[in-house]
């Protein structure tokens, strides 16, 4: 007699456009929830009118109030037999563990609200360049939950879905060294220590300041031990990052890579992620940068959409809506 299931470790929910990566999602999903045991919750969101009703009811407007709602509610049980089609389909290894949802509003807002209501540990979602046009509230439903979620965000853009149950996955961790990626840190060592075997690159790029220097650069590249002082420091710097997650991880058995170049961020970064491959790139989100959905930032806007990558962004701890385990309690 099989023994019934325990409880799930965790929530991951998984924001569903059917688009034309949604398959990939769902696949990186299922293979996460599987992986570490969470329940999933597939969430299709409807846009809602934003216009006044009575402006809709005026005589010659159309749609007409009315016939907006009854259209909205056909499209509601539409999209749900859609997923309910979804989790069918699922290797679910536990197939009361995947549950569908569909709701209306601003897209990004009612994940959040919805994440935030079932405790998630993660929101899973997919970056389309079909969906990368310009609207008031940014470029698309991933930029915008990457700019404002509580909780650490996996966006899934890529031509396979991310296969969390491979004896191996590699991750580029892409660290500027400041306090507000220090989450970004820990959630990567974290990740690692819980998947046992992987491969994590720790990479920092000191920026290219040769332009703002000028002629001082010359005399300072004279100065042959300067270079390698700074890079050391900076190495000594990124192995205590993300502690005590690090050590446990390499007990686990992840080989840790500390990686310091120096140059253009984006063109060292992009020159380390073509050398290692990785299935995921980790980068933490900024203060700054959370005003608005497009300014999430240059880095992992080109990880996504140039470099084709899977790309983890982990909000600062202060950010975080609870100290939730990530992904999900071992």
């Amino acid at each position: 007699m099989q023994a019934l299931p325990g409880p799930a470790k965790g929530v991951l929910v998984a924001a569903v456009s059917f688009d034309d990566q949604t398959d990939n999602l769902v696949e990186t999903a299922v293979s996460l929830a599987n992986r570490f045991d969470m329940e999933l919750r597939l969430l299709n969101v409807l846009d809602a009118v934003t216009a006044d009703p009575w402006v809709l009811d005026m005589p010659g407007h159309y749609p007409s109030m009315p016939l907006y709602q009854k259209t909205q509610e056909a499209m509601i049980v539409e999209r749900r037999k859609l997923l309910a089609a979804l989790v069918d389909r699922t290797r679910m290894a536990d197939k009361s563990r995947a549950l569908a949802e569909v709701v209306s509003g601003d897209v990004a807002e009612a994940v959040i609200a919805y994440a935030k209501l079932h405790r998630a540990n993660l929101i899973v979602t997919a970056f389309s360049t079909a969906s990368y046009k310009m609207t008031p509230k940014g470029f698309s439903t991933a930029l915008s939950l990457m700019a404002a979620a509580p909780l650490p965000v996996l966006v899934v853009n890529s031509e396979r879905p991310l296969d969390f149950a491979a004896p191996s996955l590699s991750v580029l961790f892409a660290d500027d060294l400041e306090p507000s990626t220090g989450e970004a840190a820990l959630r990567t060592y974290e990740l690692a220590m819980r998947l046992g075997r992987c491969r994590v690159r720790h990479v920092h790029v000191h920026g290219d300041f040769r332009e703002l220097l000028k002629e001082s650069w010359s005399d300072l590249a004279r100065d042959d031990s300067q270079p390698d002082r700074g890079q050391a420091a900076l190495a000594e710097k990124l192995r205590a990052r993300g502690l005590p997650y690090r050590y446990q991880a390499e007990r686990q058995g992840a080989s840790v890579e500390v990686d310091v170049r120096v140059g253009n961020v984006h063109e060292r970064i992009h020159e380390a992620s073509e050398e290692l491959d990785p299935d995921l790139v980790v980068f933490g989100r900024h203060k700054f940068f959370r005003a608005r959905p497009f300014l999430v930032g240059r880095m992992p806007f080109r990880a996504m959409l140039h470099d084709r990558r899977a790309v983890l962004l982990v909000p600062p701890a202060e950010a975080l809506y609870a100290n939730l385990p990530f992904p999900a309690q071992s």
